[in-house]
């Protein structure tokens, strides 16, 4: 989708390229790692739980 910014006096404002979703790469990533992080240390936890309960 392109937004038609030809009103504009300005060269930078009409030549302007919206990144899209590609700005939200970073936060993306970072809320991925945090959900994986989560996930390994419940795992571990669940490992520990079922160990215990063996014995």
């Amino acid at each position: 989708m392109s937004v038609d910014r030809s009103y504009s006096p300005y060269e930078v404002i009409r030549a302007y390229h919206d990144r899209g979703m590609m700005k939200w790469s970073a936060f993306a990533t970072g809320e991925l790692t945090e959900a994986q992080n989560t996930f390994e240390k419940e795992k571990k936890m669940i490992r520990k739980f079922k160990l215990y309960h063996i014995m």
